[in-house]
């Protein structure tokens, strides 16, 4: 299919908006917290639903975590704030050194047998709830898309993580008084006509890339599923559709057993422990630092 520049933005939009619709994500009253980082998946959410927000009449603020990844973190925030200015986009930023007492960069050197990956969003998770939940937000939005969500239903089927697949969503619903229910307006947008979006638009995006990312087996997989998408148009969107419809609540009732959702003794947000994950990072990779001022969190 080939459109104007015109019709293809129109396109784009309207099939966020069906997708909205589809999984029922955003109601008039929300207010929808829209995580952004600098990429351009999280920019091009950010625009869209400030369109989508003009027409359905929810609120819409931005937020953004400063990792303390060096120059990628300070191009990051710099990007992030000029988008949230031009949009004139109320905004809540925070800055993991300066509010908890560390950055990524202090957590890889203190968990080496973890990869930064699995660390950085065990943190980002974290942050961005209580951001959300600071924020008087009802839904917190995420850029991910179709890409992403049929890469992970690939990967976790290698794995045979069912479980995880079972906890797979373009939805999840508030399990505690602290959580926000999470939404992922882009799960039905493939990854090229993002590039496209944000191109014709001239929005600009972070385009270099995290020095801790970790992609091997990651883009060996995303270049498997694009060949396969080129070869078949419309894999990836029969893959993740048919996945949701048909195989995914066969997942939720085998695995129906949910680990009970309990309050972090520390901080006070949910927690599948008595201690959350977050604040036992946190306690290991302060341990050895100079003593500051514990923030109430």
């Amino acid at each position: 299919m080939r459109l104007c520049k015109e019709h293809f933005i129109e396109f784009f939009e309207k099939r966020v908006k069906r997708t909205v619709e589809r999984y029922k994500m955003i109601e008039p009253s929300d207010r929808v917290a829209v995580a952004v980082s600098g990429g351009k998946d999280s920019v091009s959410l950010l625009y869209v639903l400030r369109k989508l927000s003009q027409v359905m009449g929810f609120k819409l603020v931005g937020i953004h975590v400063n990792l303390g990844i060096g120059e990628y973190s300070k191009r990051a925030l710099d990007l992030v704030l000029r988008a949230f200015k031009s949009m004139d986009i109320e905004y809540f930023v925070v800055s993991l050194k300066d509010e908890y007492g560390f950055s990524v960069e202090e957590l890889v050197k203190k968990f080496r047998r973890r990869t930064a990956c699995s660390l950085c969003g065990t943190v980002k998770r974290y942050i961005l709830n209580k951001i959300a939940y600071e924020a008087r937000a009802t839904k917190l939005a995420t850029g991910h898309n179709l890409d992403d969500f049929a890469e992970k239903i690939i990967m976790n089927m290698f794995r045979g993580s069912y479980e995880q697949l079972a906890k797979l969503s373009p939805t999840l619903p508030s399990l505690h008084e602290r959580m926000i229910a999470k939404i992922k307006p882009l799960a039905e947008t493939p990854e090229r006509d993002v590039k496209l979006y944000v191109q014709l638009n001239n929005i600009s995006f972070l385009k270099i890339k995290c020095p801790f990312s970790q992609e091997a087996l990651s883009l060996e997989l995303k270049s498997l599923l694009d060949s396969f998408e080129r070869n078949h148009p419309g894999a990836k969107i029969s893959l993740v559709r048919h996945f949701f419809k048909r195989m995914h609540p066969v997942l939720q009732e085998i695995f129906q057993i949910q680990t009970p959702i309990k309050t972090c003794k520390i901080c006070g947000f949910p927690s599948s422990h008595d201690l959350c994950s977050f604040c036992k990072i946190r306690m290991r990779v302060l341990q050895n630092s100079p003593k500051k001022s514990d923030p109430q969190h």
